[in-house]
């Protein structure tokens, strides 16, 4: 991969930041403090992909790929998050006036950090989603309290209106049902004008991909789904799972201060539990809840919303995997893990990606080795697991009697979206019984 000269992304990324300070604290008008970020944006995008004179004839071979580019402009993104657009307060005031029924829950954003903000507007905006549907489930109900089971039964599949739709089962219905076409008919209006609200910070909407450059990326992926469905590779499930057991079978007892004594035993948790590395060596938390089930709270890539954790399956007994998962983390050369992941540096990565920095080839190296094969990487962990845990509870467990396999994917992955489990089909298993 070409990488970018001089202090590189680093020095981009403090140059904007200065920039876009200087700007915020002068007093042009705020007209001119657009064009201003605007441009700082486009110089970014240049400097780093876009440049047309820089980046042609044989300068292609200087630029780096579009996905190193998508993970460029996201870290750049990534320091301006907690930051809000100047109009931000001033709209959300006008909304809460516009809309009295939504008032007090508008104006408790006014107090929030940007992120907490983001989780808001997407929990109101599928809220509001839910009123069409539910206004046609109520016309068919007759308030009062005879149809209070009618009721609870709704209650279950819109929970965010459960006060609303309990009080239609008691003798104060009308004036509840009243209230209720209040909050609809506000509700409708508000999710209209929530769909153009601009919470981030000016400079975001300018540093967002082009539909281009989305497209090429995109493009991209869609071969590399293509080459992997095309290029499956068969594990032999016994000859697998008894090398992974034998790691992790006895105790785990360090072997000196190296990042690669660490990757036996990482591999043999990663293999287990489906989970990433940077899940299994610092922000993943596990509690055992059955023999072959844990609750795991710290899910990497979470796009949006609360942790509230998930249940998911071990491929060995749950209660060892904490255990040695604990040995793991108090190993001497995983001592200087807060330090790493403590005030970030010039490179302005977060602290996952330095961890992944350090880990990523002694890790990928066991891996290698592992399978005896030099295509393979320690994310494959994850990819195999799932295919072992599909195969041995997707069709006798009753948690997945009413879903679908990109469901059940979906979930023992922790993916927001259904469709990245698209990626996590390229491995067969052989002999499984």
């Amino acid at each position: 991969m070409t990488k970018l000269k001089g202090s590189g992304i680093g020095e981009i990324i403090s140059n904007l930041v200065t920039e876009v300070d200087e700007i915020e604290r002068s007093d042009i008008p705020q007209g001119d403090k657009t064009r201003k970020f605007k441009s700082l944006a486009s110089k970014v995008k240049n400097s780093l992909y876009m440049d047309k004179r820089k980046y042609r004839g044989n300068g292609l071979k200087n630029r780096i790929t579009a996905n190193t580019y998508n993970t460029y402009m996201t870290r750049i993104r990534k320091q301006f998050d907690d930051r809000l657009h100047h109009n931000f307060a001033q709209t959300i005031s006008r909304l809460a006036e516009r809309y009295p029924v939504y008032a007090d829950e508008l104006n408790s954003w006014l107090d929030a950090p940007a992120a907490e903000i983001r989780q808001k507007l997407g929990a109101l905006q599928n809220r509001l989603k839910e009123i069409m549907p539910l206004a046609e489930a109520l016309s068919s109900i007759k308030p009062g309290s005879l149809s209070v089971k009618k009721y609870s039964r709704l209650i279950q599949k819109y929970p965010e209106w459960a006060l609303y739709i309990g009080s239609l089962g008691t003798d104060e219905w009308k004036s509840a049902q009243e209230e209720m076409y209040q909050a609809f008919q506000q509700g409708e209006r508000l999710l209209d004008d929530l769909g153009s609200l601009k919470v981030n910070h000016e400079i975001l909407y300018h540093l967002q991909l082009s539909s281009a450059e989305r497209a090429s990326i995109q493009k991209r992926w869609d071969e590399v789904l293509g080459e992997k469905k095309r290029s499956t590779v068969l594990i032999d499930y016994p000859s697998y799972m008894q090398r992974v057991i034998d790691i992790i079978t006895p105790e785990f007892i360090p072997t000196g201060t190296s990042r690669a004594s660490l990757a036996p035993m990482a591999f043999a948790l990663a293999a287990v539990s489906g989970r990433r590395m940077i899940e299994i060596m610092v922000q993943g938390e596990f509690e055992a809840v059955g023999r072959y089930q844990v609750k795991f709270y710290g899910q990497a890539k979470k796009r949006t919303g609360e942790d509230t954790g998930r249940t998911i399956y071990t491929l060995c007994d749950a209660a060892l995997f904490v255990a040695r998962l604990e040995q793991l983390r108090n190993a001497p050369a995983a001592a200087d893990f807060d330090d790493i992941m403590g005030p970030g540096d010039d490179s302005y990565r977060s602290a996952n990606a330095r961890i992944n920095t350090i880990l990523a080839a002694p890790f990928n190296a066991f891996a290698k080795d592992f399978f005896g094969d030099d295509r393979r990487v320690f994310k494959d962990t994850r990819a195999i697991y799932a295919r072992i845990a599909y195969e041995a509870w997707f069709r006798y467990d009753a948690r997945w009697q009413n879903v679908d396999e990109d469901v059940f994917f979906s979930e023992i992955l922790g993916h927001d979206d259904e469709n990245t489990q698209l990626h996590y089909k390229q491995f067969k298993l052989h002999n499984f019984s």
